[in-house]
């Protein structure tokens, strides 16, 4: 059965999936699988597997914040239209 998870910290949307899911593609609070491709580098080629996804998933959220204070400083600067 699926079930809402939790919102996802950099899209917003509602992370609807199953509870007993295990492996590569579950979703981990919190964010969404598909930001955590989406914005992350190219992670470490060495260590186990969860360690390797960890890091990919600080540099999502790392490029997400950096893309989102690049935006609000743009808009600071240039004003918005």
């Amino acid at each position: 059965m699926r079930e809402h998870l939790f919102d996802c910290v950099i899209c917003n949307r509602e992370v609807v999936d199953y509870t007993s899911r295990n492996g590569r593609d579950r979703h981990i609070e919190p964010i969404c699988r598909g930001c955590e491709r989406y914005y992350s580098d190219k992670g470490p080629d060495a260590g186990a597997f969860m360690d390797r996804r960890m890091a990919c998933r600080l540099s999502a959220i790392a490029n997400a914040l950096q893309g989102t204070a690049g935006s609000m400083d743009w808009e600071r600067r240039y004003g918005c239209s």
